[in-house]
């Protein structure tokens, strides 16, 4: 496994999650991508886990529109 901080390849699917964080603008809704950490590492920590967090709660929403027997919390 490679370090998160340094990948070696960036998929294609991290891109738009990353370009819009960095941007400032909301992450697609259909997005599946990650934050690519490099992006973000220069910035403050709070600011670094707020990003986190959207990245996160975009994701979570993406599994309860699409997977029925996702339930938050368990």
């Amino acid at each position: 496994m490679g370090d998160i901080r340094r990948p070696t390849r960036v998929q294609q699917t991290d891109v738009a999650a990353t370009l819009a964080i960095a941007l400032g603008l909301p992450i697609p809704k259909d997005s599946v991508g990650s934050l690519l950490f490099p992006v973000v590492e220069g910035k403050p920590m709070r600011e670094q886990l707020r990003f986190l967090h959207l990245n996160t709660v975009q994701l979570s929403k993406l599994l309860q529109e699409n997977v029925p027997s996702y339930e938050k919390g368990q």
